[in-house]
Formats: C-alpha cells, sequence, structure tokens
C-alpha cells in the first residue's frame, strides 16, 4: 500500500458573531462614504439630462415657428413671433396684428385653442402640441385649456428678421430675465456682462428652481446653463458676440407664463 504526504485540511473557524457583524458594518460605511462622494456627480448628470430634454422641446418648438415664418414669408405674412405693441399690419384677425402680455395667452392663440376638436381647427404651427411646453415637473395641460400651470417657456417678444442669432427666445421660467432683457436691448458693458443671472427667486420654481436653465436662440441652437456658469458673460458667449440692437425698434420684452 502507497502512502501519501497529503495532509488532511485543517477546517476553517467560522467567524464570530461579533466579527460578522464588524464586516458588514465595514462594508455599509464603505457603501455609505461612496454613495456621498458619488451623489452630487450622479444628481449633476441627471439634471443635465434633464436640461437637454427641455432644450430639445424648446429646439421642436422654434422649429415649428421657422417653418411657419418661412411659408408665411413667402406669401407676403408678418412673422408669428408675439409682439407687446403693433406695427403696420392690417391683419387684426392674424397673430402678426395681436398683442400679447404672457407666453400662456401667446401659445393658446399660435396652437388655435379656442378651435381645438373642431374642423374650423387652424394652428399656425404643425408638428407640435401642448406637450412642448412642459415637462420636468411641468405637468402637462389633460384639457384643450392651456393655463400658466402646464407652460414652462418664456418667450422674447417684438423679436425682427435683423436681430443678432445669439438672443435667446425660448427660456425656462425658473429665470429672473431683467438683466437678460437689459442685455439684448443694449446694455452690455463689461459691468454688466458680470451681473449673476438669477434662477428661482420669481414666480416660479419649476422646472429647474436654481440649478439652471433651458433655451434656445434666435439662431436656433438649444443648450442650457447650470447655475455656477448663470452669467450674462457666459450666456452671450462673450461681449464681443452681441451685436447691438437697432434702438428705434420696439425693445424685447420676455413673456413670462
Amino acid at each position: 500500500m502507497e502512502e501519501t504526504n497529503e495532509k488532511t485540511p485543517v477546517p476553517k473557524k467560522p467567524l464570530s458573531a461579533r466579527a460578522l457583524w464588524t464586516l458588514v458594518l465595514c462594508c455599509c460605511v464603505g457603501l455609505a462614504v461612496l454613495g456621498v462622494a458619488l451623489f452630487p456627480v450622479l444628481n449633476e448628470k441627471l439634471l443635465k439630462a434633464r436640461l437637454t430634454a427641455a432644450s430639445k422641446n424648446g429646439r421642436d418648438i422654434y422649429r415649428a415657428m421657422w417653418e411657419a415664418n418661412e411659408k408665411r414669408e413667402s406669401v407676403g405674412l408678418p412673422s408669428i413671433w408675439p409682439k407687446t405693441c403693433l406695427g403696420t399690419t392690417n391683419l387684426p384677425n392674424d397673430i402678426s396684428g395681436m398683442t400679447f402680455k404672457t407666453s400662456t395667452e401667446y401659445f393658446k392663440v399660435l396652437f388655435d385653442e379656442d378651435h381645438m376638436g373642431t374642423d374650423a381647427w387652424k394652428p399656425y404651427v404643425k408638428g407640435i402640441d401642448y406637450s412642448k411646453l412642459a415637462g420636468m415637473g411641468v405637468p402637462v395641460s389633460k384639457t384643450q385649456r392651456l393655463t400658466s400651470t402646464n407652460n414652462m417657456w418664456a418667450i422674447a417678444a417684438n423679436i425682427t428678421e435683423e436681430d443678432d442669432g445669439i438672443i435667446p427666445v425660448l427660456i425656462s421660467r425658473n429665470v429672473d430675465l431683467k438683466a437678460i432683457e437689459q442685455a439684448v436691448n443694449g446694455d452690455f458693458t463689461s459691468r454688466s456682462a458680470d451681473v449673476k443671472i438669477a434662477l428661482g427667486t420669481g414666480d416660479y420654481q419649476t422646472p429647474f428652481g436654481d440649478k439652471g436653465f433651458a433655451y434656445v436662440r434666435k439662431g436656433g441652437g438649444q443648450s442650457y446653463i447650470i447655475s455656477k456658469y448663470a452669467t450674462i458673460r457666459v450666456f452671450f458667449l462673450s461681449s464681443g458676440r452681441y451685436r447691438p440692437r437697432d434702438p428705434s425698434k420696439p425693445p424685447i420684452v420676455y413673456l413670462m407664463p
């Protein structure tokens, strides 16, 4: 009979209840520390994803309005951009012959709300609906009656064809627009450029509170800015990029919901 040198394995002593509890506690503490470290990063990624989604909705609205204006121009009709004062148009029943005080009032006409669901419905824009005005904490209108509760956008009134493409025309409603209005209407000095854009301080906390805002420019660019970069200088890329408006034109006014 052959002999072998294999040793019989010695059974490992099981962890005591105290040692096991200590190991579990260490794992929990480690996971908690990791969670705390990752939370700001994950939170910012989530915010940016929501801002991107909102800016895409804004871009869809802008695109539909741009296409409508192209068709109207080809037949000699004025632009559908909102106004706060009338020009020389002789079309009182057309959107170009109306004035508006809020973006909600404007969007109701743009979508021809009064005739929704009837054969007489003739919206000024195609391919979009009230869902593009909502999201990110702003509820979609469940009826065919739009209210400010269901509208996340401020819109620039009195925009002209000659205006610089960098001017924002749609901005999420959680922005205090005073500084932006001053900038687009000519007060763009090195001092005003460093002004912080106030977020979440007005009538609307949604959709993004003081965390950031989404926007679309007159030239069609869509994007967002998070709060730490929310200054006039950053928003307008630099004072040298902005071409001042014609002072003879009615000032740009941002219509809130």
